[in-house]
């Protein structure tokens, strides 16, 4: 294998991954918190909110804010 090649299967690892997880957290959230998925939405706005202020004021790595952002997103 060429490291293109392992470049590319770590991708889609970590797309699956991440994916997953986004998805599992808002899920359990929505159905076990008995906020519903409105409710659930708003938590994750605010969540996605929360990491503007460290985007703007703080010199984070942008790619650990890009993935942090990624998996709050994934639909729930």
């Amino acid at each position: 294998m060429t490291s293109v090649h392992i470049l590319a299967n770590w991708i889609t690892i970590t797309i699956t991954v991440s994916q997953t997880l986004g998805t599992a957290m808002g899920d359990r959230l929505a159905t076990t918190g008995g906020l519903g998925y409105i409710g659930t939405s708003g938590i994750f706005g605010l969540g996605l909110a929360g990491l503007l202020l460290p985007y703007v004021l703080t010199d984070i790595d942008r790619v650990i804010l890009f993935w942090m952002a990624f998996i709050l997103t994934r639909p729930p």
